[in-house]
């Protein structure tokens, strides 16, 4: 059994693929949601009598109270570090920076924002220039927000001309609405169903 942490965390951790790899995991006749199985499952028991399904690859942990848990590798990976291994500076770093980023963009979905995923409604040009904006606020998480959604759209940062017409695109099309909107009588048009 291998030591690992979590910031002032200690843990027993041994990764288990096979019956026999950790004494606590047992193979039981599958119950309740679990029917559907063929044969005997592994099965990480509670002390409160509950338990959880074990996966090959799972980290069996046993906390500093001695109780037992079956944690996914991916997670494992993120929360825990070896007793001994070497953290960079630059991993802890962009691991704080990130958490700030979903905070953000969290809070900014629960206003109502969102889209950049989708290039029908939110253009690169449109994206770059909300970016240069932030740039000149003095946010760095809105600028990291916005390089991420490039990113992930596999678009480069929209050079000044671009950005230029993607404004005036967006200007003429807002006073269009406008003007649409005062022949209606104040009120937003509704296309037909």
């Amino acid at each position: 059994m291998s030591k690992f942490h979590r910031r002032d965390e200690f843990v027993d951790a041994v990764q288990w693929f096979h019956p026999g790899d950790h004494d606590a995991v047992i193979l039981r006749e599958p119950l309740g949601d679990l029917a559907n199985h063929n044969g005997p499952v592994p099965w990480l028991p509670h002390a409160d009598g509950g338990g959880q399904l074990v996966y090959g690859g799972d980290w069996i942990v046993t906390d500093q109270f001695g109780h037992r848990y079956a944690v996914a590798n991916p997670v494992f990976r993120t929360l825990f570090l070896g007793v001994g291994e070497d953290v960079h500076p630059d991993d802890i770093a962009v691991d704080r920076f990130a958490a700030v980023m979903k905070a953000k963009l969290s809070r900014k979905r629960r206003q109502g924002r969102g889209g950049w995923e989708d290039k029908e409604v939110r253009s690169g040009s449109f994206l770059s220039s909300l970016l240069v904006e932030h740039v000149a606020k003095g946010d760095p998480i809105d600028v990291a927000n916005f390089a991420m959604m490039l990113h992930q759209r596999g678009e480069q940062i929209a050079g000044e001309r671009e950005r230029f017409i993607d404004r005036k695109l967006r200007e003429r099309q807002e006073r269009e609405e406008a003007e649409l909107q005062k022949k209606n009588g104040g009120s937003p048009t509704v296309a037909a169903t």
